[in-house]
């Protein structure tokens, strides 16, 4: 079956965003490059009070404004799709899902060693930002599941998205939406992310081994990565002065039919 390409099955996706009651008085549409502005105005707002750690390129080394025009193009065009959440003529969040072609080339298939049938299979979970004044109402959850449903419209089985590790809330939402972390990598000296991936139409697994690590472990996190052990979920726990987060790794086989 050919997968549906008009922007009324995407728009379809809109529609069932099903935006938290909260935020009943907002909207929501597809973003183009008409809307650059309001996107790099919301990315600098979210970037200021961001650590640095958690941002792929270090400010000092780019030229921003080139930089900015390629991020535009790589988002707000297609392969890619750009939802945009508005409180009046103000956007709050947007997210980009990405749908490659087959000779598509980028980080997170390199450091997954996707094939070109599995690029071309694949829907990345790309950019998400969320005003500071609109977080710890579950957007961001939202937004991953919209992305999803985009995927599923596409026929795309193989979802992936990469979070900086220190990011608890992405890591967080990608988890809960059925993500797991494939593969911990140290990006530059000191700095660690998470590339994460589902496969669709995967058959069901189970857990024949695993290990709890606590979120900041990174090395660990490598090794057990490295060894084929995958990060499905985490759970917190009240420490002496703060909440501590705590990562399971497992091994996972596939559930066969005993007949």
């Amino acid at each position: 079956m050919t997968p549906p390409t008009s922007s009324v099955a995407v728009q379809s996706t809109v529609a069932g965003l099903h935006l938290p009651r909260r935020f009943a008085r907002f909207s929501a549409r597809l973003l183009s490059p008409a809307d650059a502005a309001a996107v790099f105005d919301l990315r600098r707002r979210v970037f200021a009070t961001l650590p640095l750690e958690f941002r792929l390129n270090d400010p000092a080394d780019q030229d921003v404004e080139r930089a900015e025009r390629e991020w535009a193009d790589e988002h707000l065009n297609r392969p890619a799709i750009t939802l945009g959440v508005f409180a009046g003529a103000s956007l709050i969040a947007y997210a980009t899902v990405i749908l490659p072609g087959s000779d598509y080339r980028c980080e997170i298939g390199d450091r997954l060693n996707l094939s070109s049938d599995d690029m071309g299979n694949s829907a990345h979970l790309a950019s998400c930002f969320i005003d500071n004044g609109y977080r710890g109402h579950g957007l961001q959850l939202k937004l991953v599941k919209w992305r999803l449903a985009v995927a599923r419209i596409f026929e795309r089985r193989l979802i992936v998205s990469m979070t900086a590790a220190g990011n608890e809330y992405s890591r967080r939402n990608l988890l809960a939406a059925g993500l797991s972390i494939k593969r911990v990598a140290e990006r530059t000296p000191g700095r660690f992310w998470y590339y994460l991936g589902l496969d669709l139409a995967a058959p069901q697994q189970r857990v024949v081994e695993s290990v709890w690590v606590h979120d900041s472990e990174r090395a660990r996190q490598v090794e057990l990565t490295a060894a084929g052990f995958e990060g499905i979920v985490e759970k917190a726990r009240l420490g002496s002065h703060t909440q501590e987060f705590f990562i399971q790794f497992a091994l996972l086989r596939e559930i066969r039919d005993p007949c």
